[in-house]
């Protein structure tokens, strides 16, 4: 089962015109490759029902397979098993591609924007299995033009584990970007005028 969402690394080639920042970004993010996988990350819970039925009810997708007692995972929300929520429990261990992405934000590229998003699953998943997702980035390119501006094209693979099995893959891209300044003062607008309204009752109201 797969998921695409393309956008590639399109955008125009730009000249080494900032130094040596463009090797050694490169240089770097050939290390961070060759890492490999950073640590494995635990999910705060593992996968049940609760979370199923209400994942699904959002959705509103009412397949009978994610109901009932024998309910098994979407495999859409297999993000969801790793989220860290919105309270901090511990700090999260760092990663390689950690390293890379501070390196591109200390060099000015600071905007980002996702370009590609694409899921892979190998199974279903049950209720009771206790997952573990790992980060290894794939490739650096760049620097481009884009109608953004100059930036660079990051793309890493997110796997993840139930025990030592994989059970699905993410391969997601970012385009981290310099922002661009803006050249002309906005235009000055008059305020949009208030205009009388009449409501269900009648009544007059501005």
């Amino acid at each position: 089962m797969s998921m695409n969402n393309p956008g590639g690394t399109g955008g125009a080639e730009v000249p080494e015109s900032r130094g040596n920042v463009v090797g050694v970004l490169h240089e770097l993010a050939a290390q961070v490759i060759a890492a490999g996988e950073g640590p494995r990350l635990s999910a705060p819970l593992p996968v049940n029902l609760p979370m199923i039925r209400h994942w699904a009810e959002a959705m509103g997708d009412r397949d009978p397979r994610y109901a009932g007692p024998d309910a098994v995972a979407p495999p859409a929300m297999i993000q969801v098993w790793t989220m860290a929520g919105l309270v901090q429990r511990g700090e999260r261990p760092r990663t390689p591609l950690d390293d890379m992405l501070d390196a591109i934000d200390e060099h000015g590229y600071t905007g980002v924007v996702a370009t590609d998003c694409e899921h892979t699953y190998h199974r279903y998943l049950r209720p009771g299995e206790v997952l573990t997702s790992a980060t290894r980035m794939a490739d650096l390119a760049g620097p481009k033009r884009t109608a953004l501006g100059e930036g660079y094209f990051i793309t890493w693979l997110v796997t993840w584990y139930s025990g030592a099995e994989p059970v699905a893959d993410m391969m997601f891209r970012v385009l981290k970007f310099r922002p661009g300044e803006r050249k002309y003062p906005p235009e000055e607008q008059e305020p949009h005028p208030l205009r009388q309204a009449i409501v269900g009752d009648g009544a007059h109201r501005r």
